[in-house]
C-alpha cells in the first residue's frame, strides 16, 4: 500500500532534509504550508497518522509519533487488512481497531 506524507505547515528544505536524515518512505509528500489540509483531515496536533483504504475511508488516526511499536502492532496489521481481498470488512475493522 502506497504511503503518502503531508508536511504540515514545514517549510520545505526542512521537510526534505528531515526525510532525508530519517529515511523518506513517502510515495508522495505533499505541503501543506497554511495547515487547511490538515484542518480538513482533523488535524489535532502533528504528528500524526491516518490509515485509509482505497476509497478514502479512514481506519486508523493515531496521534504522536510513528515508532516501530505502533507501526507493527496497530499499522501495518490495518494496512494489511485492508490490502487483503479475502478479508470480509468485519475481519479489517477488527485488524485496524486493535480487537
Amino acid at each position: 500500500m502506497p504511503i503518502v506524507g503531508i508536511n504540515y505547515k514545514d517549510e520545505l528544505t526542512d521537510a526534505l532534509s528531515y526525510l532525508q536524515t530519517y529515511q523518506d518512505p513517502f510515495l508522495y509528500s505533499l505541503q501543506d504550508l497554511d495547515g487547511r489540509y490538515g484542518l480538513d483531515l482533523g488535524l489535532t496536533g502533528a504528528p500524526e497518522t491516518f490509515v485509509l483504504d482505497a476509497h478514502g475511508v479512514v481506519y486508523q488516526h493515531l496521534t504522536g509519533e510513528l515508532n516501530e511499536h505502533n507501526w507493527q502492532n496497530q499499522v501495518k496489521p490495518c494496512m494489511d487488512a485492508l490490502a487483503d481481498d479475502a478479508k470480509d470488512q468485519t475481519a479489517k475493522n477488527k485488524a485496524c481497531q486493535g480487537l
